[in-house]
């Protein structure tokens, strides 16, 4: 795994940072003393502000950006690698923001070559629903196309947190948010991922949970409402 600092890439220092300080005043003395009202209009006027030093500029250049990005202490072969399969340094800062930690080079280049964007890695560990994420799930979670929104709606209606496996099952078998919120309606808190595919299949909806619960049909088991719902009862 890249470490935090490594030698050989690193941006220069900016060299248009000095600025020339104003005159402190003659070295010799005046001979004349100032008068008071020339001491009042002295003591009056601000000293001018120091001028700051000026940022320094990104580097530009694949190994300026490189560096840049912070993705550090790699190998000649290692940049070269990465250059060769066309990985972006603006990806490889968006994946070290993404919270999923630092990925190696070859993950990296893993990433790039499916096509997964920093900003799905990023939805995902903010979600919270995937118990196991890691670079090669996301990459698994990207090719079967979680949704990143419905992730973070089903881990806000309290569902969760899976492994990557079940996460794909669930897209596989259509199951989204709104699946999970007829759960929520039916209080079915200790929902498995079984009981979320069976509710999709069978269009258990929340509406038809409500409708059901205005019925008089009260604490009723997932099995118990799958099967109404397969009677034509709800």
């Amino acid at each position: 795994m890249p470490d935090a600092e490594a030698p050989g890439i690193e941006p220069p220092a900016d060299l248009d940072s000095s600025a020339a300080s104003p005159a402190s005043g003659s070295s010799s003395k005046s001979s004349v003393a100032p008068s008071a009202s020339t001491r009042s209009s002295a003591s009056a006027t601000p000293s001018a502000p120091s001028t700051a030093a000026a940022p320094s500029r990104p580097v530009p250049g694949f190994l300026g950006e490189l560096a840049g990005s912070g993705y550090r202490k790699l190998t000649v072969d290692e940049i070269i690698a990465l250059k060769e399969h066309g990985v972006d340094p603006g990806d490889v800062k968006g994946w070290l923001a993404a919270g999923m930690g630092v990925p190696t080079v070859a993950e990296m280049i893993a990433l790039h070559e499916h096509g997964v964007a920093p900003e799905f890695g990023a939805g995902v560990a903010r979600s919270g629903l995937v118990r196991d994420l890691d670079f090669d799930n996301v990459i698994r979670l990207r090719e079967n196309d979680v949704r990143t929104d419905d992730a973070s709606r089903i881990r806000a209606l309290g569902f969760g947190p899976y492994t990557s496996r079940d996460v794909v099952s669930l897209r596989q078998h259509g199951v989204d948010a709104e699946t999970f919120e007829a759960l929520a309606e039916a209080g079915a808190s200790g929902a498995t991922v079984s009981d979320a595919i069976q509710f999709r299949e069978n269009d258990v909806t929340a509406d038809r949970v409500r409708d059901m619960k205005r019925q008089g049909f009260q604490g009723l088991s997932v099995p118990q409402i799958v099967k109404l719902r397969r009677s034509g009862v709800i």
